[in-house]
């Protein structure tokens, strides 16, 4: 999932990034189907730049698929006992 601020001025680029970053952690992507992975990958972030903006990637995966796995290993394990 990618997070992207509004451009701002280079002279404040840590309040910049500062909100970016507490509006990522309010963030649920839940709401949208997915939930984040951290195991699968690191969160990426390019370099501050006003113009653009401050940009974070973050992993998730879908919860219907994290649910169809758990499903699957429920299903073995009670075909196993």
């Amino acid at each position: 999932m990618v997070f992207r601020s509004e451009p701002y001025d280079d002279e404040y680029y840590q309040t910049a990034v500062g909100k970016c970053m507490a509006g990522i952690n309010r963030f649920n992507p839940e709401v949208y189907g997915y939930e984040y992975a951290k195991e699968i990958a690191p969160k990426m972030q390019l370099a501050p730049m006003g113009w653009r903006g401050y940009i974070e990637m973050c992993p998730v995966r879908s919860i219907k698929q994290s649910f169809q796995i758990l499903l699957f290993l429920i299903n073995n394990i009670l075909n196993h006992i």
